[in-house]
């Protein structure tokens, strides 16, 4: 099987075209694409969780787990997109769980294991962070 590395847009062949094919499958819902509507899985419908591990010294800040904190509090929907730009929906961050371990001898930890629980919700709720509340329409 040939085809194109969607990320370097060179060609690819083998097992790695053939992961990059599932992945491109299962991540798009179905009925996202416009000329072929049965093209994807219902696999983005069942996302309900993700998890993730910071090591602060190496990768990742806990300040980063407080701004998912801090945008669970506001109650709205957020858009679900991973690094390569696939979105999979409008979500409320229902809560952001933690643990961690390692610490060095001044109490930081050097692992932080984390869950974020999330709730789809209609795509027409998705704010984005750079959205600014609207006021009301002035007088």
């Amino acid at each position: 099987m040939k085809g194109m590395n969607a990320s370097t847009g060179r060609a690819s062949g083998g097992l790695q075209h053939l992961y990059q094919s599932i992945a491109k499958i299962l991540t798009t819902p179905v009925g996202a694409r416009v000329k072929r509507r049965e093209f994807g899985s219902e696999l983005p419908e069942l996302v309900d969780a993700l998890t993730g591990l910071l090591a602060p010294e190496l990768t990742g800040k806990l300040a980063s787990l407080d701004e998912l904190r801090a945008m669970a509090s506001t109650g709205y929907a957020f858009a679900l997109v991973d690094g390569a730009g696939n979105v999979y929906g409008a979500f409320v961050i229902e809560g952001v769980d933690e643990t961690q371990s390692l610490h060095t001898k001044e109490g930081a930890p050097r692992r932080v294991e984390f869950t974020i629980n999330l709730t789809r919700v209609d795509d027409g709720l998705v704010r984005s962070k750079t959205d600014q509340p609207k006021d009301t329409e002035a007088e």
